[in-house]
């Protein structure tokens, strides 16, 4: 991944207030080399999902997948137009990674759980259901 600096001079408080930077730089007259479009895909989080996974990402107890979905959901709300490969450097995730998610929150799915597979569910049959099966089986 190739990085860019830019000598743009932007007053320090407008910096600090600003959340999208390439907005900005924009603004103020420098054309911003970007390694791809904006994405596309900017889902507009309810704040019951938006508490729910506030709650999630401070447990001490919860898992690792989990709570890297759920700051990525926080990235996303405090910065809905930030690039895939920016957005999984600052989590921890690949860019399709987060592509994947968000497409799925942009659809409405709004959950950080991971959707059943594929394949044959494991089911657990009672003893003596099996024709001709013995009881030490």
């Amino acid at each position: 991944m190739v990085r860019f600096t830019i000598d743009v001079r932007v007053p320090e408080d407008v910096l600090q207030q600003a959340t999208d930077r390439r907005l900005l730089l924009f603004l103020y007259g420098k054309d911003v080399p970007v390694s791809g479009p904006l994405s596309v895909f900017c889902p507009q989080f309810p704040e019951d999902f938006l508490e729910t996974v506030r709650a999630t990402s401070r447990r001490k107890t919860a898992p690792h997948h989990l709570v890297q979905r759920c700051r990525l959901v926080l990235l996303l709300h405090e910065n809905p137009h930030l690039g895939q490969e920016e957005a999984g450097c600052r989590i921890g995730l690949s860019g399709r990674q987060v592509l994947r998610w968000r497409q799925r929150w942009a659809a409405g799915d709004f959950s950080v759980d991971d959707s059943p597979g594929r394949g044959r569910k494991a089911t657990f049959s009672p003893p003596g259901t099996g024709r001709g099966q013995g009881h030490r089986l």
